[in-house]
């Protein structure tokens, strides 16, 4: 899904991609780079810590895909 997204996204917006993985491995997937886009690969189980710890503007768009419990501290 996220592969997709980066894919078909207007090349002006800019993105921060957050990726579980669980083993160093993974971090070989190909997603389309990008000069506005920096791609974390982060170890499984840290998403929400990591996530937080971003520099978010105001306004800005979150899409998150994951495990309800993951992704259950990044909801208002």
């Amino acid at each position: 899904m996220t592969a997709r997204w980066l894919d078909e996204a207007p090349s002006h917006l800019s993105a921060d991609v957050v990726v579980e993985i669980d083993h160093p491995d993974e971090s070989a997937y190909p997603l389309a780079s990008r000069a506005n886009t920096k791609v974390h690969w982060i170890p499984r189980g840290t998403l929400a810590t990591h996530v937080l710890s971003l520099a978010v503007p105001p306004r800005t768009f979150l899409f998150a895909a994951g495990e309800a419990d993951a992704l259950r501290p990044l909801r208002p």
